[in-house]
Formats: C-alpha cells, sequence, structure tokens
C-alpha cells in the first residue's frame, strides 16, 4: 500500500453505498476500504471486492449497529440486534458487558471476511468504537496474533477543537499511536471537520503530515443518496440527515475526477 492511505468506511453498508465506493475507487481517488460484516449490503460488498481486487480491504467492526452474525449475547437486545454507542458505552460504565462477548464478536467478524477469500491486514471500526479502552484491550491480542494494523484516530488539533468530544473518545489510542499496530490516522473527512471540503483541501489534509509519518490516512464515507437509506434508518433517517448530506456531497467531489490519483 502506498505511504498515503485514503480510506472509505462503511463498505457493505447498503448497496448504494458499495456503488459510491467503488466510483470513488475507479477515479483512484482511494486505495482502502474497510467491510461492515453484518449489513444489508455485505453480501454485495464482498462480489465487489472479488472484481476489483487491486483495492485493498480491512475490516470496519462493528458491535453498535445491525444484527449480529454470532447471535444473542451481552451486546445485544433480545433480538440480536446490537445496541446503539451511546447505550453500548452506558453498559461498558455499568460492567454489563462481557469481554468474551466482545472477542468472540471480533474474531466471527474476521472470520467471515477470511472465509469469503478477504485476505484482511487492517482494521477500524464503525462510529471508531476500538477507541475506548475496554474494547481496545480485549481485541488487541487478536491484532498481534493475526498480525494486523488498526487505525490510531489520530487528529488534527484544529479538526479536535471543533469536535472536542471526538478527541476525548480517541485520547486512549492517541497516547499509543506509535506502537507498532497502529496506522496513523488522521481523521479529516467532511464530517469531522464540520465543513465542506474541496478538492484542495482535500488534497492538503492527506499530504500536509506526509513528512511527519510513515503512513498517514484520509477517512471518507462516500455515499449516493438513494432509498435503501431510507428504508435502512427509517424513522432515523432525520436523525441522521446532516451526515448523510455530506456524504452525498463528498461522492459528488470524489466521483468526479481523480485528486489523490492512488490507483
Amino acid at each position: 500500500m502506498e505511504n498515503n492511505i485514503v480510506c472509505a468506511d462503511d463498505f457493505g453498508l447498503t448497496k448504494s453505498v458499495n456503488r459510491a465506493i467503488i466510483d470513488v475507487f475507479n477515479k483512484g481517488n482511494l486505495n482502502l476500504t474497510s467491510l461492515m460484516t453484518n449489513m444489508p449490503g455485505t453480501k454485495h460488498a464482498i462480489e465487489l471486492a472479488k472484481i476489483h481486487n487491486k483495492l485493498e480491504v480491512g475490516l470496519h467492526f462493528n458491535i453498535t449497529e445491525g444484527t449480529s452474525i454470532v447471535g444473542k449475547s451481552s451486546l445485544t437486545d433480545e433480538s440480536a440486534i446490537f445496541f446503539s454507542r451511546n447505550k453500548l458505552l452506558k453498559k461498558i460504565f455499568l460492567g454489563q458487558i462481557k469481554k468474551e462477548d466482545v472477542l468472540i464478536e471480533f474474531k466471527e467478524q474476521l472470520n467471515k471476511c477470511y472465509n469469503n477469500n478477504i485476505n484482511i491486514k487492517t482494521i477500524d471500526s464503525h462510529q471508531h468504537i476500538h477507541s475506548l479502552n475496554f474494547i481496545f484491550k480485549i481485541i488487541l491480542p487478536e491484532i498481534i496474533k493475526r498480525n494486523l494494523t488498526i487505525r490510531s484516530c489520530f487528529a488534527e488539533i484544529r479538526f479536535s477543537l471543533r469536535r472536542f468530544n471526538h478527541l476525548l473518545s480517541n485520547i486512549y489510542l492517541y497516547r499509543n499511536r506509535n506502537n507498532i499496530v497502529f496506522r496513523n490516522s488522521i481523521l479529516t473527512s467532511i464530517y469531522h471537520s464540520g465543513k465542506f471540503f474541496n478538492e484542495f483541501d482535500y488534497e492538503n489534509s492527506l499530504n500536509k503530515f506526509g513528512n511527519k509519518f510513515k503512513k498517514t490516512e484520509l477517512m471518507i464515507h462516500p455515499y449516493i443518496k438513494h432509498q435503501d437509506l431510507k428504508h435502512l434508518y427509517k424513522d432515523t433517517y432525520k436523525i441522521k440527515e446532516r451526515f448523510l448530506n455530506n456524504c452525498f456531497h463528498e461522492y459528488e467531489i470524489l466521483s468526479k475526477k481523480s485528486v489523490f490519483n492512488l490507483n
């Protein structure tokens, strides 16, 4: 992989998101995507990954959305649906989450990738759940055992000040960013910066740290506006609308011309 990484999260969320990611890849604007193994578009994403085999695929470890591939556990409700991130945080605080459930889910999501001939070398997580000390310490031995790397969630300070809560949630990973398992990751997507990027801003965001780290990563979320997202989120679509609109805008920028020329 190139020293500079542009990673599209949420591969497998829906078919329209999968198509958006492939369109951006075909324009040379990403060289890594991370797969959700338990969402409506997972099977479609796996099929696309086999067709576009030059696109590296990592695991987007997910325990905060959709249905568990393992089944009911302390991470889920009675229907095996994962608790929201906020509810999960509360349950961790109250000591109601079993460590073995986290590890089993992590292993099974990795194994689902391997069993579908996707050679996972790196991981990140949905809603940065791995940035929690509780979660990270559970999965770290497995990461080392399988010789994987993981997103460090390092954030550029001017963006972190705008999203102080994001900085706080990643403080553990920031303190350990020199650990050999981490890939240095600058979370400067449209969503995290709180403003729309143009092409110039994208290039600067990726390249300005190029001499400081062995690898730098720009996280992106390109989405196509489609009914399958409304069907997925139903009553919560309005709540997510600001984020989704940013993702639609990101797709419009990065699907039209080569900005990074990574292919």
